[in-house]
């Protein structure tokens, strides 16, 4: 384990990694299909949820499933400190954020379509 005060280094590395990789591979698709098509509504939906786990990876100070409430100790000799943040109402908020961010993309992207179909038609 490559960390200090309770920190794990390695697994901060690797999560931004895979984060960076997901994020890159969902914005390839993006260029090449047109706005109204299916493939760019997931892509939308799948790089809003990869962005939301990198803000609860960071609020969480490298433990994403601990959803909020993150926990470092230290300890030098016979003292030994620990520090507990609590912010789950931020994440909670963040994921109500995600939420209606969704919803907003979902119904601009039938609205799009709604659209294009009746220009088609006439």
């Amino acid at each position: 384990m490559l960390g200090t005060g309770g920190f794990d280094l390695e697994a901060f590395v690797l999560s931004l990694t895979i984060s960076g990789a997901a994020l890159a591979l969902i914005a390839a698709p993006g260029g090449f299909t047109q706005p109204r098509s299916a493939m760019n509504l997931v892509a939308s939906i799948s790089s809003q949820k990869v962005w939301f786990y990198l803000v609860l990876f960071f609020m969480s100070l490298g433990q994403p499933w601990s959803f909020g409430k993150a926990q470092i100790a230290a300890s030098t000799g016979p003292a030994t400190m620990t520090l507990i943040l609590d912010i789950r109402f931020f994440i909670g908020l963040a994921a109500a954020i995600l939420g209606l961010t969704i919803t907003k993309t979902v119904l601009e992207h039938v609205s799009l379509r709604q659209r294009s179909t009746a220009e088609q038609t006439q």
